[in-house]
């Protein structure tokens, strides 16, 4: 568990936090142009936490510490190996409108790169839309470089990113890295 002033940050396990990764999920469905269905994200939330689950995958959920409201997702699944190791997807990245401007998806962010390396991943992948520039700020900010399509995604002007993690510690700054343990909003 990563807690912070405002922020408590858990890997959703129990029913309660899976149910609110879902909520936010289907908010972040919700709030976009771009149609998911291609995606399978209605079985992917009847299933959740499907392939977000351990041992391959990683489901985070942030809560706000005061009122233990859902403000925040992103998801890990695994999806290929290559050469150098196995790779992983980055996905579901969101945060409430209330809680956005605060620093959450950054730390979501560093928290599932952390994640991901301690479970043996080599690389991290991701796509988003061109038209949410802020997010592609926040993934090359943090090391994700353009890499070609591996996906099927057919929405034109899909932007693909990769990231080795190779010393991915060092993405905290300094600080520990954090041992999530299951908790969450019924902890």
């Amino acid at each position: 568990m990563e807690t912070t002033a405002r922020f408590e940050i858990v890997e959703a396990r129990s029913p309660a936090d899976v149910a609110a990764a879902r909520r936010l999920m289907i908010e972040y469905r919700d709030s976009i142009s771009t149609p998911l269905c291609f995606q399978g994200f209605d079985a992917e939330m009847a299933t959740l936490p499907g392939r977000y689950a351990p041992p391959t995958g990683v489901l985070l959920l942030a809560v706000e510490a005061a009122s233990r409201t859902p403000a925040g997702c992103i998801a890990l699944r695994e999806i290929d190996a290559a050469p150098f190791g196995r790779v992983c997807e980055m996905k579901r990245l969101y945060v409430a409108p209330g809680s956005r401007n605060s620093g959450l998806g950054r730390l979501l962010a560093e928290m599932l790169l952390i994640r991901a390396r301690n479970l043996g991943y080599a690389a991290m992948r991701l796509d988003t839309d061109a038209d949410m520039v802020p997010a592609q700020r926040l993934y090359e900010s943090l090391g994700f470089r353009p890499t070609a399509k591996y996906n099927n995604d057919p929405i034109p002007g899909t932007l693909f990113y990769e990231m080795r993690l190779d010393g991915v510690a060092s993405v905290k700054r300094g600080r520990p890295v954090p041992d999530l343990q299951q908790g969450g909003l019924n902890a």
